[in-house]
Parts: C-alpha cells; sequence; structure tokens
C-alpha cells in the first residue's frame, strides 16, 4: 500500500491537485451520475482558457478508443462503463506546452452537487500522436488511480465553481479521531489516502459535505463565460 500511494500522489502532484483529498475508490459509479448540458462548452478560469465537453464527443475518448483497439487480448468495454462515458465529461486546459485533461463526473446528494475528478492525460495539444501510459478515467477497468472530490456550484450559464476537499484539513480531522472513515496513512513520507469504499464515502459527503471549514481556499476554481 504505501508503494502505491506514493504513485498516486505523483498524478496529481502533475495536474496540481496534489493538496486536494484523495480518495482510493470512486464515489460514484453508473447509477449515480447526472448530466447537465449547460456546463458543455467554452470557459475563462482567471486568464485560463478551459474546455468542458461530453466525454464521447471529445477527441480524447476517441484516442482512448484507439487504444483500447490495439489492446491484446482485446479489451472489451461493459455496459457500465458505456453509461459512465455517456454521463462523463472532460475538462482541459492549456499550460506551457501542454493540454491537461481531466475526467470530471457530477452526482448529487442531499441536493448538493459534488464532482468527481481524475487526471487522464497531460499531452501536446496533437492528441493524435502516440502516448504511452495514459489514465482512463471513463473506464472502469484498467485503471489505476485516485479520485479528488469537490462541491459543485452552477450559477446560470455562465458560473461555474469547484472546491476541491481539503487533504491535509481532512485528514489532521481523522488522525485526531474528529471524523471517521477508514484510511491509510504513511507517517514516514505523510501520504495519506482514503481507502474507504463508495457507500462509506457517500455517507462521509452526506455528513460532512456541507462543512465549509473542510474545503479547500488554495483549489477553489471558478469559471466563467
Amino acid at each position: 500500500m504505501k508503494r502505491s500511494i506514493i504513485y498516486f500522489s505523483i498524478l496529481f502532484i502533475i495536474f496540481g491537485l496534489s493538496s486536494c483529498l484523495h480518495v482510493f475508490q470512486p464515489v460514484f459509479d453508473e447509477k449515480d451520475l447526472i448530466s447537465i448540458d449547460i456546463i458543455d462548452g467554452k470557459w475563462t478560469m482567471n486568464s485560463t482558457s478551459v474546455t468542458i465537453e461530453k466525454a464521447n464527443k471529445s477527441r480524447i475518448m476517441d484516442m482512448l478508443k484507439i487504444d483500447i483497439g490495439k489492446s491484446n487480448p482485446p479489451a472489451v468495454v461493459e455496459k457500465a462503463d458505456s453509461i459512465r462515458q455517456d454521463k462523463s465529461y472532460v475538462l482541459s486546459y492549456g499550460k506551457g506546452e501542454l493540454v491537461y485533461h481531466y475526467s470530471l463526473q457530477i452526482a448529487k446528494i442531499n441536493e448538493t452537487l459534488f464532482a468527481q475528478v481524475i487526471p487522464i492525460i497531460a499531452a501536446p495539444e496533437d492528441t493524435t500522436k502516440n502516448f504511452e501510459n495514459r489514465y482512463v478515467g471513463f473506464l472502469g477497468q484498467d485503471f489505476i488511480g485516485t479520485y479528488a472530490i469537490a462541491k459543485a456550484s452552477i450559477d446560470g450559464k455562465n458560473h461555474l465553481s469547484l472546491n476541491f476537499l481539503d487533504g491535509e484539513k481532512i485528514k489532521q480531522l481523522i488522525l485526531e479521531s474528529k471524523m471517521k472513515i477508514p484510511y491509510a496513512y504513511d507517517a514516514v513520507f505523510d501520504n495519506f489516502l482514503i481507502t474507504a469504499n463508495s457507500a462509506v464515502l457517500k455517507t462521509f459527503l452526506s455528513k460532512y459535505g456541507n462543512r465549509d471549514d473542510i474545503y479547500s481556499s488554495v483549489h477553489l476554481y471558478s469559471l466563467k463565460r
């Protein structure tokens, strides 16, 4: 488990979400996910251009389908995976010479919207090139990674905010026994990972999800158009 925690953390360091809370299991499965068509399109985050598009219509999905077709033995896309793809989005933005792509999946708990986010790939804009070690956030199979969780707020068609759970704050509350949820902790490398299953994670969000003090002041992203 120690090596796994270090490996998972590296993914979020690359994508800039290293201080968010990381969970080993997805909170939401295909039955929980909802589609919100108004988030599809072009956005601006500070001065950065951001694109959100339906996963099945994205260039990244086209690239991943090519990968799946090349797998040996051939990969099989299960019904649950197909539903997940239909209800998933790809959030992309450029930084330097790379474009960062995330899987964005939204669900509702107690009338509050939450998003689970996972890195897919950071690559040059030309996605026709051959890249290895792609992270498939839409498929339940052939995937290794962790999820970051954010509270999502949509104000009409022109404002979307994602406020991520703060990993350090929640870690301290759990280690001080002020919150209870299964976890793994490597004190030597200070790596902390929530290992609870989806049902327990949903209960956690239902109980604590509206507490303002467990969210990050750094990873609060406001998208406008």
